[in-house]
């Protein structure tokens, strides 16, 4: 009931009613577009979170998962480099062939790897808690968070991108980029091929969209709370308005205003002295 009064009310106002209106259309759009006035124009937020993941498997040139021969010790070996492995793939020189592979800048990328004991990277490296805090600000955000089996010498990699396409790019460029530092690395010690460590990657990563519908939820959850606060306000200024007017008709009618009442003559015998004869 009050509602409706409400609305019934900020009918009458069509002005009110135009600007409440107004100031929830600015709102939802400024929550969905980057608005500029010199030069006008509207660039949309990234509200989309896309994501992907990919699997690669640590092995040596001559095979030893095919290899019936190998030991357990063999496989063993495997295991700690695929861990070790995993913690350079988030490493900072690795991030910069990441981003040359995915196409994006180099600051942009967050990469956390577990640690030995389950402990992300980003807990312990320096500076990341900062990089961390800089990609929040960003509008487009690209995150890795790797990891590897305790059993098996397999990395896990999964992305996080403005898009699936996006997504996907980055999870394959983790797994490309850490192939050309390993490769550099190789030249530049002089490792024969035939030594050097092999990344089998499962099948290139798929990516697709967590939230496809957000930019519909944001801009309608703005546009209904910015109305309500706009009419809520619009009432407060009515309300205003209107006891400002019956103190102006109160003070014509009695001559007098009620914060500054008027004084008022007291008899003499009130204040103790005698009338005159």
């Amino acid at each position: 009931m009050r509602l409706g009064a409400l609305l019934h009310q900020l009918w009458r106002h069509k002005l009110g009613a135009g600007l409440c209106l107004a100031f929830a259309v600015v709102m939802s759009l400024w929550s969905l577009y980057h608005l500029s006035i010199a030069p006008p124009g509207l660039t949309p937020r990234h509200l989309q979170i896309g994501a992907a993941s990919t699997t690669v498997m640590v092995d040596a040139p001559k095979s030893k998962i095919v290899d019936l021969r190998a030991n357990t010790q063999d496989f063993q070996s495997l295991t700690t480099r695929a861990d070790l492995l995993s913690n350079v793939m988030a490493s900072t020189p690795v991030r910069a062939f990441i981003a040359q592979r995915a196409g994006v800048p180099e600051r942009a990328i967050v990469a956390d790897a577990s640690l030995g004991a389950d402990l992300p990277r980003s807990a312990t490296e320096p500076g990341s808690e900062r990089r961390s805090t800089d990609l929040i600000q960003e509008t487009d955000k690209y995150r890795l968070a790797i990891s590897s089996n305790e059993a098996q010498p397999i990395i896990y990699v999964a992305a996080q991108a403005p898009s699936g396409e996006a997504a996907a790019r980055l999870a394959n460029a983790a797994v490309d980029g850490l192939n050309d530092y390993l490769t550099m690395m190789a030249d530049r010690e002089g490792i024969a091929p035939t030594a050097r460590t092999r990344l089998i990657q499962f099948g290139r990563a798929q990516g697709g969209v967590v939230n496809p519908s957000v930019d519909i939820e944001i801009g309608l959850l703005t546009f209904l709370i910015s109305f309500v606060v706009a009419c809520a306000a619009f009432r407060v200024v009515l309300r205003v308005r209107h006891g400002w007017a019956l103190d102006a008709e109160r003070e014509r009618r009695d001559g007098k205003n009620w914060w500054l009442p008027k004084l008022e003559t007291v008899p003499p015998s009130r204040l103790g002295g005698h009338e005159p004869e």
